[in-house]
């Protein structure tokens, strides 16, 4: 039994801005820049299992770790899912592709791989996104990262017919 299906994975995790984050002031900041363990994972086949945040002056840096962990191979998602289920007919172009897009309220993000597409090797792969603050006070804000794919899981189980008398 094989199956294929297009999956949006949605992570929303909230992050720390500190513009300040290495001077010394009498404010109180609001929050403390860190890194998420997103260990819970979003219910999805693919997941977003961790953001670092780092501040260097104005410029926020995130790194967001992906992992495969539903058991199956992740395909382009504009792979045709009709003719997924004959190997035949998937190229390398078409495995561990994932279209993925990062957003945050009042910020510009640029990410690499600039394609849009992340690869996965060995079932993980890595974005690394920018986005210029300006000077503010520190704060917290959503980092919204969707995911776009198709997956493919094939089962197997054994089944024993019995002849029942009649």
């Amino acid at each position: 039994f094989v199956t294929c299906y297009n999956y949006v994975t949605r992570a929303n995790p909230q992050v720390c801005i500190d513009t300040a984050l290495h001077q010394v002031t009498a404010e109180q900041k609001t929050c403390k820049v860190r890194d998420i363990s997103m260990s819970g994972g979003q219910g999805a086949p693919v997941s977003v299992s961790k953001v670092t945040v780092e501040m260097a002056g104005t410029q926020a840096i995130f790194g967001i770790d992906i992992v495969d962990n539903g058991g199956g191979r992740v395909l382009h998602p504009q792979t045709d899912i009709q003719s997924c289920a004959q190997a035949t007919q998937l190229t390398h172009r078409d495995l561990d592709k994932i279209e993925f897009t990062v957003s945050m309220p009042g910020a510009a993000v640029n990410c690499n791989p600039i394609s849009g597409i992340v690869p996965l090797n060995n079932g993980k792969g890595k974005i690394i996104c920018k986005a210029d603050m300006g000077i503010s006070p520190s704060f917290e804000t959503p980092l919204q990262i969707v995911l776009n794919y198709n997956y493919i899981q094939s089962m197997q189980k054994k089944i024993k017919i019995i002849s029942t008398p009649r």
